[in-house]
């Protein structure tokens, strides 16, 4: 009796020496947080919506937010293309944004148009820093554009030539729908990218559904991102699906967890574990899905893809002019792209394969000209509907895996017993 009271007393004081250290823990995060405000000259705080908005009279400056703000009324992007946001907005790590609604009947699409393409986001066009926010609640109504328009629609920015970085988006069955307009290019962080988004995850599922538009670039971050821009350590958990809303005829549609159309840039160290991207609209006339990128089509830039995990699901379901991979739907001819450290697995299927007119395949299918590929691998139980082109030649098991054998940088990446983990999101 007196061992086994002696045992309990031993259990008891180190489950209070655990809890006294997470609390430690907890709370000088909170101070971190708070003497980070404190140490930025001119910090901005911001409290509540009307403070969100009083960014307008000062792109320049450095907010941070001092509480979670939950929006009432639809949102009114914050600067312009012609007046870019150009400094800084910092949620701490803390604080939330919550029912961002974009209610594109009460937007001036002219105000935040440039060369003919509306920038909408939280932030119209991006030039400055975006960091340490989480943002939950995402919708999008009343987007009948019925103008002969182009969209660059992200969450957090329409288009973004600065830094986002260090932000969590949550899309738990979030829905958007958009008819009536020439392009949509949608990323969830970004419509469109030439500058940085790093160490940014989406956890949740969205559904997007598309009338009448002529064409589609859908990205997990970014719809589209061309010249020297930068994805990295990224983590998408979830899903995007596209369904048919209605019988309208689409020209294109491109789709990818990281990128709908890349014309160039680097993706690096991306967990693509538990990611499904999906097309179910039949009605188009040319659909290119990948589980990274949709397409890759600029011949200026070189694309890089490095590190990543890619053991999500790509589907398509169109009917002609299908190109689906488990890495990029399709590159260009004469694009150059070069694969180094990939591990593919998961599904990738084509449910209307004709192969006189469509390609499936392991990493990417392209007219005329071979990529670079180095050291990528395939899961065993990697499953692949139909494969007409197959560039990864070695397969190996998950629970064989270790760094040194992807190439991997350790201090990014662990593996065991068949887990992968990306330590950038460890708390």
């Amino acid at each position: 009796m007196r061992h086994k009271f002696k045992t309990l007393i031993i259990k008891y004081k180190y489950a209070i020496i655990a809890s006294s250290i997470i609390c430690a823990l907890c709370f000088s995060t909170f101070i971190f947080s708070i003497n980070r405000a404190k140490q930025v000259p001119n910090a901005i705080e911001i409290y509540n919506e009307d403070d969100f908005y009083e960014i307008n009279k000062n792109l320049s400056g450095y907010y941070v937010l001092a509480d979670s703000i939950t929006f009432s009324k639809p949102i009114q992007p914050i600067g312009s293309p012609e007046h870019p946001f150009t400094g800084t907005f910092d949620g701490l790590g803390r604080y939330n944004l919550k029912n961002i609604v974009f209610d594109f009947a009460q937007i001036d699409l002219e105000k935040y148009t440039y060369d003919g393409i509306a920038n909408i986001g939280l932030f119209s066009f991006n030039q400055g820093i975006i960091i340490h926010n989480e943002i939950t609640g995402v919708s999008v109504i009343n987007a009948d554009i019925h103008e002969n328009k182009r969209i660059n629609f992200g969450v957090i920015c329409g288009s973004n030539k600065g830094k986002i970085t260090s932000n969590t988006l949550y899309t738990p069955n979030g829905s958007i729908s958009f008819s009536d307009a020439d392009e949509i290019c949608f990323g969830l962080f970004a419509g469109y990218n030439q500058g940085d988004i790093r160490r940014d995850r989406i956890i949740g599922h969205l559904n997007c559904s598309f009338s009448s538009i002529n064409k589609i670039v859908l990205g997990g971050f970014s719809g589209l991102s061309c010249n020297n821009s930068v994805h990295e350590m990224l983590q998408f958990n979830g899903n995007i699906s596209i369904y048919n809303s209605d019988d309208s005829q689409i020209d294109s549609i491109y789709c990818g967890s990281v990128v709908g159309i890349c014309g160039g840039g680097e993706i690096k160290n991306c967990d693509l574990q538990k990611t499904s991207i999906s097309n179910m609209k039949k009605n188009c006339n040319y659909s290119y899905c990948g589980g990274v990128i949709g397409y890759i089509n600029d011949t200026s830039y070189s694309v890089l893809v490095l590190s990543c995990a890619i053991i999500g699901k790509t589907r398509s379901s169109a009917m002609i002019g299908n190109f689906v991979s488990s890495c990029i739907g399709k590159i260009e001819k004469n694009c150059i792209a070069n694969f180094t450290n990939l591990l593919v697995g998961g599904e990738c299927t084509n449910y209307y394969l004709d192969p006189n007119t469509e390609k499936i395949s392991d990493l990417y299918y392209c007219e005329n000209r071979e990529s670079i590929v180095n050291n990528c691998k395939l899961l065993n139980d990697y499953q692949i509907k139909d494969p007409s082109i197959n560039h990864i030649k070695e397969k190996i098991s998950l629970y064989d895996l270790t760094i040194s054998k992807m190439g991997w940088d350790d201090s990014f990446w662990s593996i065991e017993n068949g887990v992968i983990h990306l330590k950038v999101f460890d708390l």
